[in-house]
């Protein structure tokens, strides 16, 4: 009789109905799975890094011009090749160009969303304060104090305040020719002289720095203002004393005084 015997470390063999494993197929698999994510997650990256030349475009204000001259100016300025990837995009020459085409332009904000293509722009537009008649020209003065254009080239600002310069101001597109503070003493006086139907006919800059020159149509004497004051105080001045002297039916002949706070001068 033959004798089998088992000896140590030997491996049975497989059986036929056992699958082998595929350790090795699966992992190509998860390889190949982790190089679609990546090649993907980059495509995404590198899509969101590209600026699409046809911005969206909001604007406060359309009396200037309508919102679709803007948008095609923006996107001339997208459309370079500086500024087609967000890295390398400068976004302080586009808003100087904006603004030195459109001097009415005050302030833009520009936001590069994050995952889109398509750049926002926020446009800001200074209302038209009061035209300014210069030696060269007719301009509108927005509320910022800066010449914006000439007003025949705006019709739609005819009933804005006439102001006459006699000082030698230099005037121009996009020049700033008074203060923000100049500008709104001006209209404070304007809108309260009409809220008190006091029919103002000639507003003057004259010589003198930060003083306005008032006349009326139904006075013969003329009212000096400072534009470095205090609006409210002057024009109240301006108005009581007005009462004052329709109440005594005496008027001054040459002139109105209400430069300085708490005194009323006249001749």
């Amino acid at each position: 009789m033959k004798l089998t015997y088992y000896r140590p470390g030997q491996t049975a063999k497989r059986s036929p109905f056992e699958k082998a494993p595929r350790k090795k197929s699966r992992r190509w698999l998860s390889i190949t799975t982790q190089i679609l994510i990546l090649s993907v997650i980059a495509a995404v990256g590198v899509y969101c890094l590209f600026i699409r030349p046809d911005p969206q475009l909001s604007v406060n204000s359309t009396l200037y011009h309508p919102a679709s001259i803007y948008q095609v100016a923006a996107a001339n300025e997208f459309a370079k090749l500086k500024n087609r990837l967000k890295i390398t995009v400068d976004k302080p020459d586009i808003i100087n160009t904006l603004q030195r085409e459109f001097p009415e332009i005050t302030a833009v904000t520009i936001e590069l969303p994050t995952f889109a293509q398509k750049p926002i722009l926020k446009v800001q537009i200074a209302e038209p304060a009061f035209v300014l008649k210069g030696s060269n020209g007719d301009f509108i003065i927005n509320s910022e104090g800066i010449a914006v254009t000439t007003a025949d080239r705006q019709p739609l600002t005819k009933d804005l305040q006439r102001v006459n310069d006699q000082s030698g101001l230099n005037i121009g597109d996009g020049k700033r020719v008074v203060s923000g503070l100049e500008v709104s003493f001006i209209n404070k006086l304007v809108a309260q002289s009409r809220k008190a139907k006091v029919p103002i006919s000639e507003m003057t800059l004259p010589t003198s720095a930060q003083e306005l020159v008032v006349k009326t149509s139904d006075q013969p004497y003329f009212v000096k203002f400072y534009l470095g004051g205090d609006p409210l105080v002057q024009i109240g001045q301006f108005l009581a004393a007005r009462q004052n002297f329709d109440k005594k039916h005496q008027q001054p002949k040459d002139y109105l005084d209400v430069r300085v706070s708490g005194k009323i001068y006249f001749k």
